[in-house]
């Protein structure tokens, strides 16, 4: 028994010994426990990089926290600038600037009348100032001197340099007639052109009170207006313009008025004075005397030169220069029958060469009168002939002294 024991304890010694001895070699602490050996094992040793350790990188509790950079903060987080700069104009891309074709106009709306508040070509006229026209009158040639005797009044523009060539008792205020219709005429038009519902095609009916006062007042030469007739204005324009009717002016300015006769005839009062024409007075919208056979005749007056003024004003309607020069035309009756529109103009009918337009009329108490339009290589006139006595050669006298000023002044303008 004891040496079975002592057999036991034997081996256990030896298993320890070599346990210790397998320790020492492959465990260096059991190593260092047996010899002291304190240097590290090569398997142990540090080794050597160029990255700083990672407790080096972290930041200290006591040490200030650098700003984190803007790129790691997270979108809900990053904070809105305070104003982001719009890009100039100037930097847009042509292709960018370039107007697209849907949104440009076409000549058609351009020529549209201006919307409401505008002024427009009419309703932007500048009222006449006292040197608007320059003298510098020339000697008229003993033919032409002879010719013009028989004028009471007249005047000659060059409407290029606004150049007076010749005149007449031009200062002076005569009754002026239908040139009267000149007025009208630019009151209706520059109405279309600034009020958006009114136009050209809008209808006004003649009433049975308007056929009653046509007739009271022998309105003579007229578009022949019948009760429940319903005409456009452009069609009271043209009767009124070309064939000088009467009835028609009588029409448009009782439009005028809002269906007054009396505002309308306050109201081209008004306007006149408004474009500095302050020698003229209306009583009628279209130059008939009021009470022509009574003690209390009253007729629409007014100057040469005003009305050349007149006339320059109208020039810059092309609707009115249309119709001022129209030889022929006809309106079409409620019941189917028509009238015929002739030009009173008989310069324009008998094709003297450049008349455009203007107007003319007659009175008893203004005679014959005109204002004639004319262009002739390049150069513009305007001539008022006023007060040639009436001898019943309906207005050939008036008409030859106007043509043969108008051949004296294109004569010294092409030199």
């Amino acid at each position: 028994m004891l040496f079975s024991w002592k057999k036991i304890l034997l081996k256990i010694i030896i298993i320890a010994v070599h346990a210790m001895i397998l320790g020492a070699l492959f465990f260096p602490q059991v190593r260092k426990f047996f010899t002291g050996e304190k240097k590290p094992t090569p398997e142990v040793q540090p080794v050597t990089t160029t990255q700083p350790a990672l407790e080096e990188t972290m930041p200290k509790p006591d040490a200030p926290q650098p700003d984190k950079p803007a790129e790691v903060q997270k979108p809900a987080e990053a904070k809105k600038p305070v104003e982001e700069p719009k890009p100039p104009v100037e930097t847009k891309k042509p292709a960018e600037t370039a107007a697209k074709p849907a949104e440009q106009k076409s000549p058609a709306e351009t020529a549209a009348k201006p919307a409401n508040g505008a002024k427009g070509v009419l309703g932007g006229l500048v009222p006449y100032r006292s040197g608007h026209y320059k003298l510098g009158v020339k000697e008229l040639s003993p033919k032409v001197a002879k010719a013009v005797e028989i004028i009471r009044s007249g005047i000659l523009i060059d409407l290029d340099t606004h150049t007076i060539l010749w005149e007449k008792n031009s200062s002076k205020q005569y009754p002026i007639a239908s040139l009267t219709k000149m007025l009208t005429a630019l009151m209706l038009l520059k109405r279309i052109e600034t009020t958006p519902d009114v136009t050209l095609s809008t209808t006004v009916k003649v009433t049975n009170e308007d056929f009653s006062y046509i007739k009271s007042q022998n309105m003579g030469n007229g578009a022949l207006l019948e009760a429940g007739d319903s005409f456009t204005l452009q069609e009271y324009l043209k009767c009124m313009v070309i064939a000088s009717c009467n009835d028609a002016a009588y029409i448009i300015g009782k439009y005028l008025g809002d269906g007054d006769l009396a505002t309308g005839v306050k109201r081209m009062n008004e306007q006149a004075k408004a474009l500095g024409l302050n020698d003229m007075s209306f009583h009628t919208p279209n130059g008939l005397p009021v009470n022509p056979n009574g003690p209390n005749r009253r007729e629409n007056q007014g100057s040469a030169l005003s009305i050349a003024f007149l006339g320059e004003c109208v020039m810059k309607s092309p609707e009115y220069m249309k119709w001022a020069g129209t030889k022929q035309d006809r309106i079409v009756h409620h019941r189917g029958n028509q009238t015929d529109l002739a030009s009173t103009n008989h310069l324009l009918r008998d094709r003297v060469p450049g008349i455009t337009g203007l107007k003319t009329g007659v009175t008893n108490g203004a005679g014959q009168c005109i204002a004639l339009s004319c262009t002739r290589d390049k150069h513009t006139v305007i001539l008022v002939v006023m007060g040639i006595p009436q001898n019943g050669d309906k207005g050939k006298r008036r008409d030859e002294a106007a043509k043969q000023l108008l051949d004296w002044a294109f004569q010294q303008l092409a030199k």
